[in-house]
């Protein structure tokens, strides 16, 4: 297992949203912070929602939450009212609600953050969305609330998690959506759950890394030679899974949906030299 404080990566730039072109105040990193999140708070104000820290009270409901999330998951029983009590006690939960009705959360996102060796990492616990309110972007949103969050409130520098190997929602959010390279899997839980341990940087470098386009991610493919390069597996297959997640010359780092760019849900791995990778 590599330490996730002790590398760094870049995607290649040919697989981006061409959406990322930058305004002046992205190179300030402080500046950046408080205008996204006042962008995502203005979006969620749109949509009749609010985001707030969790409170105790809201410990039931947030509970009944990540029991609907992730009622397919082996993971669905691993956050009890315990991690929820820690996370908000001693460091942060942030709670999505409805202005209609501001005791229901229909989404939550809740971190550990802890200094470990001098490193300022904060650790995912839960991120959850309301099924019924699935399928809207609100997961990506939340996501990226709580990585300015803990950069702001903690400094925090490496946002890291788990994400069951079958969740494919999740990982894509994660992988396409936020930034971030798989690091690792569980093979030591197996079990219990066998997940993925992600690695995201929070600084101004991985925020112009956040999305991959499919449709440029696969014309880069067409010019690289795959196992050598690349490798692109589906993404249920646990054989293949362990082999590309131990495999510590690539890195799992982009998702590609079944139907209209492949032909299953399938993740992407790149080679260490593709994605630049730097051991510190």
């Amino acid at each position: 297992m590599t330490d996730p404080s002790k590398f760094s990566y870049l995607k290649p730039s040919d697989i981006l949203r061409d959406s990322q072109l930058l305004d002046e105040t992205f190179y300030n990193e402080q500046k950046h912070i408080v205008k996204r999140m006042a962008e995502i708070e203005a979006y969620f104000d749109q949509n009749n929602m609010y985001i707030r820290k969790a409170k105790i009270v809201d410990i039931d409901n947030l509970l009944e939450l990540s029991i609907r999330a992730y009622s397919a998951c082996k993971t669905r029983d691993l956050v009890n009212a315990y991690d929820l009590y820690q996370s908000i006690t001693y460091s942060y939960g942030l709670a999505l609600c409805t202005r209609d009705n501001p005791e229901k959360t229909i989404g939550c996102f809740f971190n550990y953050a802890f200094h470990a060796n001098g490193d300022k990492v904060c650790n995912l616990k839960r991120l959850a969305v309301d099924p019924d309110y699935q399928h809207y972007g609100l997961g990506r949103y939340i996501f990226e609330y709580n990585q300015l969050f803990a950069w702001k409130k903690y400094r925090s520098r490496i946002q890291t998690g788990l994400i069951e190997y079958t969740n494919f929602g999740s990982l894509y959010l994660m992988l396409n959506k936020m930034g971030g390279v798989v690091d690792f899997i569980t093979d030591d839980m197996t079990p219990h759950f066998l997940a993925y341990s992600f690695v995201i940087p929070l600084n101004i470098d991985n925020w112009k890394q956040m999305e991959i386009a499919q449709d440029r991610l696969l014309d880069f493919l067409k010019g690289l030679k795959e196992s050598r390069d690349y490798i692109v597996f589906q993404y249920n297959d646990e054989k293949i899974a362990r082999e590309v997640a131990n495999n510590r010359q690539f890195k799992i780092a982009a998702a590609l949906q079944g139907g209209k760019y492949a032909e299953h849900n399938s993740l992407v791995a790149f080679s260490n030299e593709l994605l630049n990778v730097e051991l510190k």
